[in-house]
């Protein structure tokens, strides 16, 4: 397997950077490929917005993969040289309660994060919904949150920024105890890193 990804990465141009992850999945790109040659981005219509931007929903257009594509304006950012090391960071982080990054791109005018997709809604909407929630219903949200923050908190990493609207359901299941929580939000000037 290790020589069939070395020849592979022979056949690269020279001006190409890519890392894999331990699932091979192929993180960076820097080859000049633009967003829309790898995703098809439909209607281009946002599902979400957020104070550094929106987020559209994407399909690979190869793996039919679904993703959740974030789009940041560069002129909004006022330090690009940190967030593209947060970015880095956050590539670095694999748990089930955090959402994941897979790959980045970037044009004159924006960068992409095409991240993971999760469908439930905010976890905040979910308690104004439901109006309650059971003992063991918290009891779940709870644990994943601190396992989240745990495994953050290990890697000298604060996310800064923990609320019920930072943290997403993973599915929209009926059975709401079913979905995962999937903390949001990094990448934008909410990590600290401490010794």
């Amino acid at each position: 397997m290790i020589v069939i990804v070395e020849s592979l990465l022979l056949l690269l141009p020279l001006s190409c950077s890519m890392s894999f992850n331990r699932t091979g999945f192929i993180l960076e790109n820097s080859c000049g490929e633009k967003i829309s040659d790898v995703y098809d981005m439909g209607d281009n219509a946002s599902i979400g917005e957020g104070s550094y931007g929106s987020v559209y929903r994407g399909t690979h257009r190869i793996s039919r993969a679904i993703r959740a594509i974030k789009k940041i304006s560069k002129s909004r950012l006022v330090f690009l040289p940190r967030f593209r090391q947060e970015i880095k960071i956050m590539k670095e982080l694999e748990h089930p309660n955090i959402i994941r990054l897979y790959e980045t791109y970037e044009d004159d005018e924006n960068i992409y994060l095409v991240l993971e997709m999760c469908t439930g809604g905010e976890l905040f909407d979910q308690i104004v919904s439901s109006g309650f929630f059971t003992e063991r219903e918290a009891a779940k949200a709870v644990k994943q949150m601190l396992n989240a923050i745990y495994y953050l908190h290990n890697h000298h990493i604060c996310h800064r920024d923990l609320k019920p609207e930072n943290f997403l359901l993973s599915t929209s299941s009926i059975d709401s105890s079913a979905a995962d929580l999937k903390l949001i939000d990094f990448g934008l000037f909410y990590f600290s890193f401490f010794l």
